[in-house]
């Protein structure tokens, strides 16, 4: 006696099938790999000094070398009191490269940046033994081509200067 077998419909048959193959796919517990911006690049610096009137910030920034949550960045910094510049940093001179080369930068998934650089400072008519160390530090946020964000500058003289910058690639 032959016995026959049941025939399934189609449609539950591709249900069944994409069940199976959906089955073997591999484990939901793993996170997702997380996708870091890329904040590569040449960027045009720009900014406030302290938020009074006449007093700016300009410079470049370059952002390379960037791997997983770390990169390299190199910037021109330059404050200016009423036109008349009060700090410049260059840290992409071959002049300045052995003293103020380029630093690691810490990045994060969430496009914010954030580097710090120390060194001295050479004041006109002050004798370098008696001056001058200084701390930049800045942190922004990445949102398209654009950085903006935050930064410090403290001297031992005592001073501290703060205000806020747009870095556009």
């Amino acid at each position: 006696m032959s016995r026959s077998r049941p025939v399934l419909p189609s449609s539950l048959a591709t249900l069944l099938m994409a069940l199976t193959v959906g089955g073997c796919s591999s484990s939901s517990t793993e996170p997702e790999p997380t996708e870091f911006p890329n904040f590569e690049g040449s960027y045009v610096l720009s900014g406030t000094y302290s938020g009074r009137p006449g007093n700016s910030v300009e410079g470049s920034l370059v952002i390379s070398d960037q791997v997983g949550t770390s990169a390299t960045a190199a910037m021109v910094f330059r404050l200016s009191d009423n036109g008349n510049t009060s700090f410049v940093l260059n840290m992409t001179s071959d002049v300045a490269a052995a003293t103020a080369g380029p630093v690691s930068a810490q990045l994060a998934a969430d496009g914010s940046i954030s580097f710090s650089f120390s060194g001295r400072e050479e004041i006109f008519g002050i004798d370098p033994a008696d001056c001058c160390n200084f701390t930049i530090a800045l942190g922004g946020k990445l949102a398209g081509n654009l950085v903006d964000g935050n930064w410090v500058l403290t001297r031992d003289m005592p001073s501290e200067d703060r205000g806020t910058f747009s870095a556009l690639r």
